[in-house]
């Protein structure tokens, strides 16, 4: 078929997305801060092979065993051996991140990751419509970070309860 493209622009929390998709192949955007607050935008061919075979259906939970001692409502990814760890803003796992734990888990147990959809907040104080961001140790935050990979988690659906969606992580070097 004759080539297909899809671009959009989306402002919010001074993120800026932009999607190109012709048929057959794509293209990554990575946006960077540049010098003197400027924006340096690189991109990249993304070639594409045949197809695969279907996979499973997305869920929006996730089960995973924790690696340490994890506590609720706090973004999660994987560490090497497939278990759950905190995301953190300061480093790779930044890039990782699955979603956000519905509960506390001890070192070896079981915990329940929300990849997508509308979650409780317990601690409360949250904007409505605000984004929400990682930080460290997988806790959260309506400020983005200054430093590390800025990557948006959520959106707060009223004070106490959210709308997770891992966004893409920008790294802020």
């Amino acid at each position: 078929g004759s080539p297909a493209s899809r671009a959009g622009s989306a402002r919010g929390g001074g993120a800026l997305t932009l999607t190109l998709a012709p048929a057959g192949a794509g293209l990554q955007l990575a946006v960077r801060a540049g010098a003197e607050g400027c924006l340096r935008l690189d991109f990249a061919p993304v070639l594409r092979g045949e197809p695969g075979p279907p996979g499973a259906a997305g869920s929006e939970l996730l089960q995973l065993t924790a690696a340490v001692a994890l506590s609720g409502h706090r973004v999660i990814a994987q560490d090497g051996d497939g278990h759950a760890i905190y995301a953190d803003s300061g480093d790779g796992s930044a890039l990782v991140a699955l979603g956000v734990s519905e509960h506390a888990a001890t070192s070896g147990g079981p915990v329940t990751v929300r990849q997508f959809g509308a979650l409780a907040w317990p601690a409360g104080g949250l904007t409505p419509g605000a984004p929400v961001f990682l930080g460290a140790a997988g806790q959260v935050s309506h400020l983005p970070p200054v430093t590390g990979f800025v990557r948006q988690v959520a959106v707060a659906l009223s004070a106490n309860r959210i709308q997770v969606g891992i966004g893409p992580a920008f790294d802020q070097e």
